[in-house]
């Protein structure tokens, strides 16, 4: 079964990819770039948070 800890770091990874393709792509780059990098790292941290909880148990 997928672990939580690891669809969350793969959301991360794709919020990263999307950041960089807006930046080249999007003409409101400038709305969508800072948006994506908070839910790059909003789903890591919480990946990140779920990675130590379920090592704990």
């Amino acid at each position: 079964m997928i672990k939580q800890h690891m669809v969350l770091f793969w959301a991360s990874g794709l919020f990263l990819g999307l950041m960089v393709g807006a930046y080249f792509s999007c003409p409101l780059w400038k709305v969508a770039v800072p948006i994506m990098l908070f839910l790059s790292i909003a789903t890591g941290v919480t990946g990140y948070n779920q990675l130590k909880k379920s090592d704990e148990d």
